[in-house]
């Protein structure tokens, strides 16, 4: 009887369950308010980095670095409903809704949303709902924080 080997292992990485849970929350949230673009960003160190990107965003790096630029503000740890939308952005890669998400009461990073796809802004009720969304990636991060890392 011939000897039979176990096949290699994948060439891709192992992703958590927690981590597709996630994809799956902001890409449907991504459709539901309907947003040219958006982004989840992980905090690593002090600079956020893209756990995943729905859309085109014109400017990744850009829109990054404005994004932290909002997080390192004292309001968002002192209120963690704080959501940051700005009326009249400068660029096309300008975040208008950036949202931080928690693990251990400390910003681990963000749900970022581009213009949207319609002339009218971000109604109340999507604003909310990306509040919401915000808490329960934080709390899917708490369980797992590993599915944040990239």
């Amino acid at each position: 009887m011939p000897t039979r080997y176990a096949e290699p292992a994948p060439a891709y990485p192992l992703v958590s369950a927690t981590a597709v849970m996630i994809h799956q929350l902001a890409l449907d949230l991504y459709q539901c308010v309907g947003a040219v673009w958006a982004i989840v960003a992980t905090r690593n160190l002090d600079e956020l980095a893209p756990l995943c990107v729905y859309g085109q965003a014109p400017n990744l790096d850009a829109t990054l670095r404005h994004s932290e630029s909002l997080l390192s503000r004292d309001v968002f740890s002192s209120d963690r409903d704080t959501i940051t939308e700005l009326e009249s952005p400068a660029a096309s890669w300008t975040p208008h809704i950036v949202c931080p998400t928690f693990v251990r009461n400390e910003i681990a990073g963000a749900l970022i949303f581009g213009p949207k796809g319609s002339p009218d802004g971000y109604r109340i009720e999507e604003k909310e709902l990306v509040r919401e969304f915000a808490r329960h990636i934080s709390k899917l991060l708490h369980k797992d924080p590993m599915a944040g890392c990239r």
